[in-house]
């Protein structure tokens, strides 16, 4: 799968605002745009704390549905900040996906991925010269 791109996550707005897609008022594109760009961004960092290289984000089996729900979620809250629109908060947070992302195990072409890249733990190294040790009774 792949990301969405601006025009579908418009149909999809569209969809969920139950209005004709030609009734989207012109703004709405800039709101799409910057929503969509958040929402790949999202997807691709919090992958890539887990240990994923941007390229498994893009091509991971459900990647178009996570940008679909995170997308749509910033397009609301946006829109409801730019035009004081009213949006339900219970019905926001069901696009709210962005949690799921921290756990989260990826599939590309229905296989398990493993990440590939370390998550950022320091394992070995020096401390602040060749005569610094650790040791079990250390005190920090």
């Amino acid at each position: 799968m792949a990301f969405l791109t601006d025009a579908q996550l418009k149909t999809e707005l569209a969809a969920v605002l139950k209005v004709p897609e030609v009734e989207l008022a012109t703004w709405w594109t800039i709101v799409i745009t910057a929503a969509n760009a958040a929402a790949q961004a999202e997807i691709k960092s919090a992958l890539a704390k887990q240990g994923y290289p941007v390229a498994d984000a893009q091509s991971w089996d459900r990647s178009a549905e996570f940008s679909r729900a995170i997308g749509l979620y910033w397009c609301l809250v946006n829109a409801s900040v730019a035009s004081q629109t009213q949006v339900n908060q219970q019905d926001l947070e069901k696009f709210n996906r962005r949690a799921e992302l921290d756990t989260i195990t990826i599939m590309i072409g229905d296989a398990v991925k493993s990440p590939t890249a370390g998550t950022g733990r320091v394992t070995r190294g020096k401390l602040l010269d060749d005569n610094d040790t650790i040791k079990a009774d250390s005190k920090w």
